[in-house]
């Protein structure tokens, strides 16, 4: 990754991450019953914003041809989006889903795509209260609507 910024190609870093970032997502849903709560969206947010920010600083507008830049700030929206998706899954999950303003005005409930259901929810940890039970059982039951 380095070698491409210093070759000054921070598109070619972001083409390559944002599968990556995907097919490691998915690797960590096979594990997600050995994960801590929430584990894999956090890493995804985290994977993604991080990946933008790197990108966004070796990028020079100009240098480099329209259609690269173009596909650029393509990745990068879809980046943006994931980490929307994944922020708003885990508003549900921990039980603010239902707060969430759905009127024209916001740009997010405008664009938002409902997201597959996880093969095996994560445990809730034995030490979590028993708020944050009902708070996961009622995001459930919202999500099975």
């Amino acid at each position: 990754m380095q070698l491409l910024f210093k070759l000054n190609r921070p598109f070619e870093v972001a083409s390559r991450g944002y599968p990556f970032i995907i097919s490691f997502s998915k690797a960590l849903a096979l594990h997600e019953r050995m994960l801590p709560f929430c584990m894999r969206e956090v890493w995804v947010v985290t994977a993604c914003l991080a990946l933008i920010n790197a990108t966004a600083s070796h990028y020079n507008d100009g240098f480099v041809a329209p259609d690269i830049e173009k596909e650029f700030y393509r990745i990068q929206g879809n980046l943006y989006s994931l980490c929307r998706v994944k922020f708003m899954r885990l508003a549900y999950l921990i039980g603010y889903g239902t707060e969430i303003e759905r009127s024209p005005v916001n740009s997010a409930s405008l664009s938002m795509l409902s997201w597959p259901m996880p093969a095996v929810w994560p445990p809730v940890p034995p030490d979590a209260s028993s708020m944050v039970l009902e708070k996961e059982k009622a995001s459930f039951s919202i999500l099975n609507m």
